[in-house]
């Protein structure tokens, strides 16, 4: 009788040790899990806060009745030619609308540094629209600006050519108030991309 209870006492024992495993496993991957969707939680916000601001400084940057002023103290500029003084003026404010989206890029593109570690590169993909317009938006400001550079410095009129060219970039560079931006739908549809496998992650973490 004795050797009996002896023996189911090992066999307890030994269930009890193997459960213990078990349910320290269990625990071990309960918390790998948990861990692993807070940091796509974290990463999937901060991509996205990144996404919303670079979008913010796009549409600042576009917004046609915004001035950006030269650096120069104004008894400096007085004494400059009256072009000269326009030309500072103009060029100025397209370096200064372009400087705001480099640094809202910067940061977007150092988000995705670490998207590439967690999800690999399908995400990156994503994004190749997004730099596509960024392109098509630094080529429309600096041909805007050259065209300004020329009506500014040189005598003659411009051809209807490359006024027409610069009436297309207007619409590139500048959002439309009074009918449809073109330029401004694609940028909402790529962040719409980006938004539908980003924020799956914020969800699950919150379900």
């Amino acid at each position: 009788m004795c050797v009996e209870l002896t023996e189911i006492k090992d066999i307890a024992l030994t269930l009890a040790a193997f459960s213990s495993i078990y349910v320290g496993i269990a625990g071990v991957s309960a918390w790998k899990r948990q861990l692993q969707g807070n940091t796509e939680y974290v990463l999937a916000k901060d991509v996205l806060t990144a996404l919303y601001e670079l979008r913010g400084a796009i549409d600042l940057a576009r917004n046609g009745f915004q001035n950006y002023y030269p650096d120069l103290p104004a008894e400096e500029l007085n004494n400059l030619d009256p072009k000269e003084k326009q030309w500072l003026i103009i060029s100025n404010e397209y370096r200064k609308r372009w400087d705001t989206i480099t640094l809202a890029d910067a940061k977007f593109k150092s988000c995705l540094i670490e998207v590439e570690v967690v999800w690999g590169r399908d995400l990156i993909t994503k994004t190749n629209p997004l730099s596509s317009l960024m392109n098509e938006l630094f080529f429309a400001m600096n041909e805007c600006c050259l065209y300004d550079f020329k009506c500014t410095f040189n005598s003659r009129e411009p051809t209807d050519e490359e006024f027409t060219q610069f009436q297309k970039n207007k619409k590139t560079l500048y959002k439309s108030f009074d009918k449809e931006d073109a330029y401004m739908k694609q940028l909402e549809n790529v962040i719409s991309d980006i938004e539908n496998v980003l924020k799956p992650h914020i969800l699950q973490y919150h379900s």
